[in-house]
């Protein structure tokens, strides 16, 4: 599809990558209001082999954006990377890798600061007692000493995984640089590592 072929040329240049054989939906089954698509992997039994899917919101089958935000062939191309690297079951620079595909200079550095949706659950817990903490002791004129310090707890947790991302960061680039010294293509390259 023209879809596909300008997400695949991204992904073509950038990780010498294309999963032309991925089939893609254009549904919003399942979807979070807030998501523009996902890459499905699943395995139909255990000795069968990986297999994928692209779901894409039923948008996109006409437009190039959603919400201002998504756009179709870079979304595609973030998702294919994640296809292309199924079979590893590495988290730790998977989203960083997946991120590098975005033409946005945040979302290239700074995607891959929440790695699981556990993360941004805690994260928002965090926020809504706090803000429950201080709406409920503020009629009291007062706040146990001990309840300030949780205050500080969001901003420990945005610190705790900002500190990951640039160190994530850090080992990336120096990969990188070295995959340079060897190679024409070392994104290709490192996007084919654990």
């Amino acid at each position: 599809t023209p879809a596909a072929e300008e997400a695949w040329s991204m992904t073509r240049k950038l990780y010498d990558l294309a999963p032309t054989w991925t089939p893609i939906f254009f549904s919003n089954h399942e979807l979070a209001p807030w998501h523009g698509g996902c890459a499905w992997i699943f395995q139909t039994s255990e000795s069968s082999p990986l297999g994928a899917l692209f779901q894409l919101r039923r948008v996109f089958k006409n437009k190039h954006s959603f919400l201002g935000i998504y756009k179709r062939k870079v979304l595609l191309a973030h998702e294919a990377v994640h296809v292309a690297r199924m079979a590893f079951e590495e988290p730790k620079f998977e989203e960083l890798i997946a991120y590098q595909t975005s033409d946005n200079i945040l979302h290239k550095y700074l995607g891959s600061f929440v790695e699981t949706s556990k993360e941004a659950a805690l994260f928002v817990l965090a926020l809504f007692m706090i803000a429950a903490i201080n709406i409920g002791t503020s009629g009291f004129g007062f706040m146990p000493q001990w309840l300030v310090w949780l205050n500080i707890l969001p901003l420990i947790l945005f610190v705790l995984g900002l500190g990951r991302v640039l160190l994530r960061q850090y080992q990336y680039r120096r990969c990188l640089q070295k995959l340079s010294k060897i190679s024409n293509h070392p994104h290709a390259i490192i996007c084919r590592l654990t």
